[in-house]
């Protein structure tokens, strides 16, 4: 099999992976109520927690998928890397740009934003690994996603006084 093909059927699987995980995900703490979970999970209803359930659950694929994808490809962690951004991002940009529009927030509307980010990941995940992605630096995206999760393990005990940490 064709290492596109095998891709594409590991991001496909991926997507699934990441979204129904990380809707599990969002009751993570509130399950365990550990609060090493919540450094990882969702603590509250804020916009900023809520990115946490497609973050760790892409880590995770990343991690999984690392065998069957990534070994022999220099670029995949920076790849895994840029996904691990671009999902809270755009999570982020849909919730506030949705509910300008709305003027409130939906939880039908919170789903479907959740899925498109994610898919969205993963497709882009997909055409930088097909078209073999000369983005280098196994250590360098291996730290960049080391500083994002700590970054949401500090926030989630540090929040900042802006918008994106208020519960809603």
């Amino acid at each position: 099999m064709r290492y596109s093909q095998k891709l594409l059927r590991w991001e496909r699987r991926g997507f699934w992976f990441i979204f129904l995980l990380g809707a599990l995900w969002h009751y993570a703490f509130d399950w365990t109520g550990n609060s090493l979970v919540g450094l990882i999970a969702p603590v509250n209803n804020s916009v900023w927690e809520h990115t946490k359930m497609g973050v760790f659950p892409t880590v995770l694929y990343a991690l999984l998928a690392y065998p069957a994808l990534g070994k022999g490809r220099p670029g995949y962690w920076m790849v895994r890397a840029a996904e691990v951004i671009l999902i809270p991002a755009l999570m982020i940009a849909i919730f506030y740009g949705y509910t300008w529009i709305l003027g409130d927030n939906h939880l039908a509307m919170d789903i479907a934003l959740f899925a498109i980010a994610v898919a969205v990941g993963q497709y882009v995940s997909y055409q930088w690994l097909k078209h073999r992605s000369r983005t280098r630096g196994v250590v360098a995206g291996l730290l960049i996603i080391a500083a994002v999760m700590g970054a949401y393990a500090y926030l989630s005990n540090h929040p900042l006084p802006i918008p994106i940490f208020y519960t809603y």
